[in-house]
């Protein structure tokens, strides 16, 4: 395996920075997923607390060893805007991002969430984050209550123009309590064409919002799709055909996502990819390093 893997989709498995509302909705998920097994409710909870304790990265850093992974990009969403039981302020989480990267600057990076409902002072709190801890991204999580072409995230668009950052945009629908429903590819047509120079890349969109995303990269060149999700669907049929289309039309625009620690092992994703005997080497190199290097300067 290379050592020259990048993950561009992980997140910091700190249950601090998630709300209540978060956690209890991802157990909900996982409760379904059990469809009523014996010990479920143990079972569910164990699982949490074992996986979302991991703050000082440790974790994480041994999971990227064992994996031959050499830099993960940690994605840091807003879940707080407007929720009451934050442990942690929008601030706070900011600076426990910078606390759990410190030891391992050479192999985190981070890109800072902000809802751009808070305004002015959400959009000084990101760019104080580039600036004073050097975070290198923008994370936007449309379920929390937006559009991707709302004017109030006009401002940060500028900023990842200015600092030549690019913006990682979850795809997909969320938790069944968060919003749903989108002007989705509209929103981001709009605002790709408007703000040429920012590249957008298109968390879930490779493989499993792959209907919704396929033709993007091929009408805009700042757009790019991540695998994060491909997990669940390797033994589709149709995912060989998908990924086939993708490497002929865009080999350059593809990359390598685990979402981890959603999908607990880092490892396996990467088995997965060198298992694809249908994508020549160059397009796993592009796919798994090259690609996302290029995107991170």
């Amino acid at each position: 395996m290379s050592n020259k893997i990048i993950d561009i989709h992980a997140h910091l498995a700190n249950i601090k920075i998630y709300p209540d509302y978060w956690i209890n909705g991802v157990m909900n998920n996982i409760y379904k997923a059990l469809n009523g097994k014996e010990d479920a409710d143990k079972i569910v909870k164990a699982l949490i607390k074992t996986t979302l304790n991991d703050f000082d990265c440790k974790k994480l850093i041994k999971s990227m060893d064992n994996s031959g992974i050499d830099k993960t990009v940690i994605v840091m969403a807003d879940f707080g805007y407007g929720v009451k039981d934050m442990e942690f302020s929008l601030r706070d989480i900011y600076d426990e991002h910078r606390k759990s990267i410190a030891e391992y600057k050479d192999r985190l990076i981070v890109f800072a969430g902000c809802d751009p409902r808070r305004g002015k002072e959400g959009y000084e709190l990101f760019e104080n984050g580039i600036n004073e801890y050097d975070f290198k991204g923008l994370k936007l999580y449309p379920p929390c209550g937006f559009e991707l072409d709302d004017k109030e995230l006009f401002p940060l668009y500028e900023i990842c123009n200015k600092y030549e950052l690019p913006i990682l945009v979850h795809t997909g629908k969320s938790l069944e309590s968060m919003k749903s429903n989108f002007k989705f590819p509209q929103s981001l047509k709009n605002v790709a064409k408007q703000y040429k120079d920012c590249k957008f890349i298109l968390g879930h969109g490779a493989i499993q919002e792959y209907d919704v995303c396929y033709e993007l990269p091929l009408m805009f060149d700042n757009i790019f799709l991540e695998l994060s999700g491909f997990q669940n669907y390797i033994s589709d049929k149709e995912t060989e055909k998908k990924i086939r289309f993708m490497c002929e039309n865009y080999s350059d625009k593809i990359l390598f996502g685990t979402d981890w620690p959603m999908f607990a092992s880092q490892k396996k994703a990467v088995e997965m990819i060198y298992s694809m005997n249908y994508i020549t080497e160059d397009e796993r190199e592009k796919i798994l390093y090259k690609n996302a290097r290029h995107l991170l300067g």
